[in-house]
């Protein structure tokens, strides 16, 4: 009996040992896995920006070269045909990079622009009405590419009060002019 008793204390450390050692064994490989699955994911979006970074900056001139052509000389609707064609072939190539979000706000305004060159087509420039409808739409594609790249809120100009301030005098540049009423 008391040989028994000498082989219990021994059997039950071992054994409590080898379970010890198998839970922190898996402790350490799924700390590992967890790390080593990090690290892909910092490697993926690493590449994912640089990749924005290269991409980005030829859509975000594209709708750029359009704002200067507008106060330059005014829009026409071959302007407007070419920026959809542009938008069309940089989509196509670069789309992949996009978020969800962002593809979600390309879809809408190429819709927008497509609707309104339906309507402009015989047209020599474009409208100022016509214009209040493209820029915002072109200044918010801008805000989400910046957005995608990390700039916004990277410096003073970016900061949430003065994307508040530029929406609103998109918002109220975009209105209609409201004829002077009588009081």
């Amino acid at each position: 009996m008391d040989e028994l008793k000498d082989l219990i204390i021994p059997i039950a450390s071992v054994l409590l040992s080898g379970i010890v050692a198998i839970f922190v064994a898996r402790m350490q490989v799924k700390a590992a896995s967890q790390k080593l699955d990090l690290e892909y994911r910092r490697k993926a979006t690493d590449l994912l920006f640089q990749k924005r970074m290269e991409v980005y900056p030829k859509l975000y001139s594209l709708l750029l070269g359009i704002i200067k052509k507008r106060w330059a000389e005014g829009l026409k609707p071959e302007d407007l045909s070419e920026l959809i064609s542009e938008f069309d072939n940089w989509e196509v190539e670069n789309a992949i990079y996009v978020s969800p979000l962002g593809l979600e706000k390309m879809r809408r305004s190429r819709i927008l622009f497509q609707e309104i060159l339906e309507q402009v087509k015989d047209e020599k420039i474009l409208s100022k009405n016509k214009m209040k409808k493209i820029l915002p739409e072109i200044y918010s594609l801008q805000m989400v590419l910046k957005t995608e790249l990390g700039v916004i809120d990277a410096d003073s100009f970016h900061n949430p009060e003065v994307i508040k301030h530029f929406n609103e005098i998109i918002r109220f540049e975009s209105q209609p002019a409201r004829s002077n009423e009588k009081a």
